[in-house]
C-alpha cells in the first residue's frame, strides 16, 4: 500500500502494516517484552438468519496496539474482518448453523489468538 499522494501514511495505517501477520503464520515481529495478548469475546449470541450469520464481538488489547483479525465458519474463510479494537457487529452472508465452528483469529502483531464462538 503506497503512501497517499504528497503525504505520509497515518499512524493507524503504519500500525496496520507493522502488525499484520497474514493469517495463521507466525507473527512477523519477535515477542515484545511485557506484551499482553489481545482478547475477543462474543457479545450476546450467534444469530442465524435466512441470509446468514450476525454476531457482535468485543476486541481489546491492554497495550492499545492495532488488532486485526479474520472470521471463518466450517473451515472456510469468510469475507469478514476485524480491523480495530472495540465492539464490531459482523454480518456474513451464506453461513448456516451447520457451518461449524465459527472461529475468530486476531493478532496484535506479536500474538495470534484463536477463539471458537
Amino acid at each position: 500500500m503506497p503512501p497517499p499522494p504528497g503525504g505520509e501514511l497515518s499512524s493507524y495505517d503504519r500500525d496496520v502494516l507493522l502488525n499484520w501477520t497474514g493469517g495463521d503464520s507466525t507473527p512477523a515481529c519477535g515477542k515484545r517484552t511485557n506484551n499482553h495478548k489481545p482478547t475477543v469475546k462474543l457479545v450476546g449470541r450467534l444469530n442465524y438468519t435466512d441470509n446468514g450469520l450476525e454476531f457482535t464481538v468485543d476486541v481489546s488489547d491492554a497495550d492499545d496496539e492495532t488488532v486485526l483479525g479474520t472470521v471463518s465458519a466450517g473451515g472456510a474463510a469468510l469475507p469478514a474482518t476485524i480491523d480495530h479494537s472495540g465492539r464490531s457487529k459482523l454480518t456474513i452472508a451464506g453461513v448456516t448453523a451447520d457451518d461449524q465452528p465459527v472461529r475468530v483469529k486476531i493478532s496484535d502483531g506479536t500474538d495470534l489468538v484463536v477463539k471458537d464462538l
